[in-house]
């Protein structure tokens, strides 16, 4: 919720909570990544991303249309690891 109201410090730190008490759910480091990306943390929404993926590699047709990184899907790096040119055709969950 703190995710979808634009309260991204707030919904990062509960992600890293989250994370301290399930590290290997990806989803937690999917949802941190999107909370970075809406405050302009690209390097950190880039890192959890790939950190999600490579936890649960199917996160990454989800990352192609996730609205949450509308503002990193011409982003090289981004692209790098989705492996296409993407375009911003959903809204955050």
């Amino acid at each position: 919720m703190l995710l979808r109201l634009g309260k991204y410090d707030e919904a990062t730190q509960s992600y890293d909570q989250s994370i301290k008490l399930a590290p290997k759910w990806a989803d937690s480091f999917y949802h941190r990544a999107c909370a970075y990306a809406g405050k302009g943390d690209k390097a950190n929404a880039l890192a959890d991303l790939k950190q999600a993926i490579e936890l649960q590699p199917s996160l990454k047709a989800r990352g192609i249309k996730e609205a949450g990184f509308k503002n990193l899907h011409d982003d090289p790096e981004f692209q790098k690891i989705e492996g296409i040119k993407t375009q911003c055709v959903g809204t955050m969950p």
